[in-house]
């Protein structure tokens, strides 16, 4: 008998499919404008998070305690990236502050921790 993905941690992994898609679409906006060497290293943060993301959202569901920590590890890293947009004067970091924050809080519900911990 398999129980049923509780509300939030589907929501959370829908939000993480965005942020991967939001976040390579920032990277690649970072290659085409800066161009060269700078903008490949500008997009390479914004590259791997996606690809983070990406992979906790597909994992997530059928994965242990090792893989929600990992998950909530990289989030708060991407939360402190965020707030370095916000300080640099970005006002769209301010919107993925936001969102980084909601998907933890999301992954953090007791609900979502007892269904991956099962």
């Amino acid at each position: 008998m398999t129980s049923r993905v509780p509300r939030p941690l589907t929501v959370a992994r829908g939000m993480l499919w965005g942020m991967a898609v939001l976040l390579l679409m920032g990277a690649l906006a970072s290659i085409l404008y800066i161009g060269g060497a700078f903008g490949a290293g500008s997009a390479s943060l914004q590259a791997l998070l996606a690809l983070a993301c990406g992979a906790y959202a597909a994992l997530l569901p059928r994965a242990g305690r090792v893989v929600l920590g990992i998950a909530v590890t990289a989030l708060v890293g991407l939360v402190f990236y965020q707030m370095n947009r916000v300080i640099a004067g970005d006002p769209f970091g301010v919107l993925g502050l936001a969102y980084g924050l909601t998907v933890l809080i999301l992954l953090l519900l007791p609900s979502s921790r007892a269904f991956i911990r099962r």
